[in-house]
């Protein structure tokens, strides 16, 4: 990718000793990495904003599955055990 030129109008061209240089102005092209520095650190950001969102979604999905208990059943049950 040519840091000079627009990416619309750019054409590349193959020198001699196997080096692609730009066809418009002649720059050596420079390899831009996949991922940068950037963009790892925003996604190591992104990913401790929305870990405890997901982590609270999952515990509201298994407390919702959960049987809920009934608090008069177990005074009730309570009240027959002192009984006998």
């Amino acid at each position: 990718m040519c840091p000079y030129c627009d990416s619309q109008y750019q054409f590349h061209k193959k020198q001699s000793n196997n080096i692609i240089i730009c066809g418009q102005c002649g720059e050596p092209l420079s390899k831009k990495p996949l991922i940068t520095l950037t963009q790892i650190f925003a996604l190591i950001t992104v990913t401790s904003f929305i870990t405890p969102l997901i982590l609270m979604i999952f515990s509201y999905i298994k407390e919702i599955n959960k049987p809920k208990f009934d608090i008069n059943l177990a005074s009730t049950i309570h009240q027959r055990l002192i009984k006998t």
